[in-house]
């Protein structure tokens, strides 16, 4: 205790070294107490960083090697997970980090939860940002907790350790932490009130889904792993009521893209049109024409499943609309108006973007034929305007700068004037109504 008020905690374990050596030779058990109460010390420890993880280290060594055989052992299951508690309770991020260690043989050697409350502890006092290769794994513990049938009584041990993983870097910690949610929801014998605190906020689950699909740079064989977490995001929201919005759509529909699993991707996509009664963004299904069109024999493939009458569940605008854009981005303007046709054959209105992805597929495939058929593309371009016009479908921005590019192309520099003074007019009309 004397050494304890100073602060002297390197002292102190000489000494809490020397009782257990005394208490063996004399054929007595240690008193436990003195152990919690120095690891209870180093939670409010002011000394730096490299003398406690000293500290730790030494007692870490000295607790396996004294109590690894016999009925002692449980001094080690009582003990280690009372450290990890105290590192991560403490307020210096770095000594939060030398628990790391200690979990991972806690985890590895298969412990027994002799007190769960009290590993419980550790998980409803974390932080943000504690996660990653340099924290300890507090997803595994969690994960053993709820296989060994534990049910988390803390009111933030759920919530704290989902915020802990932010920015969600560690996809495999945030898989297993899902999954373990998702089957302590999915549990009968889970109470009411900890179901209340296992429902994610629809936030959350669209932070983690967008960090999951969008990473504009992922590491080799990582694509499976991420469209896992996803498809888990998922399921979380059917079992906890929410509605999925657009950005949930989007996040699924581009992992089915990137794992090649091009049927589902427009299943998704048919089934977004449908739910939400609004069209993709334009980024999605320039991704999805990008992708399908990377190999002809794909493009193909998929040309035949959207445009075949009995595929009613890969018809809508939005599958019919990438798969023109494909062609586009091939240059191949034949197959893209056979697309188009297929519009009217299979009874699917167009939008604005069908006519703006027409226009830039003509704009592309002009880059590459010096001699294009100039006059011919600007009837066909007129018979498209008269299209829109039939079928009530609004010239947009995006259109309007397609057509004006187009036109400059098709050197029709005073009909890209016209159109260009048209569209300054229109929009000075518009900001004058609201």
């Amino acid at each position: 205790d004397c050494f304890f008020s100073e602060g002297d905690l390197a002292t102190s374990l000489n000494i809490l070294v020397h009782h257990a050596a005394r208490c063996k030779a004399d054929g007595r058990i240690p008193d436990l107490h003195l152990y919690q109460k120095f690891i209870n010390r180093i939670r409010y420890s002011k000394l730096n960083f490299n003398a406690v993880e000293e500290i730790v280290k030494t007692l870490t060594e000295h607790i396996i090697e004294e109590y690894s055989e016999g009925k002692l052992v449980v001094f080690q299951y009582l003990l280690l997970p009372s450290l990890v508690q105290s590192l991560s309770s403490h307020d210096y991020f770095m000594i939060n980090k030398s628990a790391k260690p200690i979990l991972k043989y806690i985890l590895d050697c298969n412990f027994p939860m002799v007190s769960p409350e009290s590993n419980e502890t550790i998980l409803a006092k974390l932080g943000i940002r504690q996660t990653g290769i340099d924290f300890p794994p507090f997803h595994r513990l969690f994960g053993v907790l709820i296989k060994q049938g534990h049910i988390p009584e803390g009111v933030n041990t759920i919530t704290n350790l989902v915020h802990s993983q932010f920015p969600f870097d560690d996809l495999e910690a945030t898989h297993e932490i899902l999954l373990a949610i998702k089957k302590l929801y999915t549990d009968d014998n889970t109470p009411t009130h900890v179901l209340n605190r296992c429902k994610i906020d629809l936030g959350s689950l669209e932070k983690i889904s967008l960090h999951a699909a969008r990473k504009t740079k992922f590491a080799y064989g990582e694509l499976p792993l991420r469209l896992e977490v996803v498809l888990l995001i998922w399921d979380l929201v059917e079992q906890f009521d929410y509605e999925p919005n657009a950005s949930l759509f989007e996040d699924i529909i581009q992992l089915f893209v990137r794992n090649k699993q091009h049927e589902n991707a427009l299943s998704a996509l048919v089934e977004m049109e449908e739910r939400l009664q609004e069209k993709p963004s334009r980024e999605l299904i320039q991704s999805l024409a990008r992708e399908i069109s990377s190999d002809p024999r794909r493009l193909n493939y998929v040309h035949n499943i959207v445009t075949w009458h009995r595929n009613k569940h890969f018809h809508s605008t939005g599958t019919l609309n990438a798969v023109m854009h494909g062609f586009g981005m091939m240059r191949n303007m034949d197959m893209a108006f056979k697309v188009y046709d297929s519009f009217q054959r299979l009874g699917i209105r167009t939008d604005d973007r069908t006519y703006s992805i027409l226009l830039e597929s003509f704009n592309l495939s002009l880059r590459d034929v010096e001699t294009a058929p100039k006059d011919e593309i600007f009837l066909t371009v007129q018979e498209l305007l008269i299209d829109m016009d039939s079928t009530g479908v609004w010239r947009n921005k995006e259109f309007c700068n397609e057509h004006i590019r187009l036109l400059c192309a098709l050197d029709r520099l005073q009909d890209a004037a016209i159109e260009l003074e048209e569209l300054g007019s229109d929009l000075g009309t518009r900001r004058k109504d609201g």
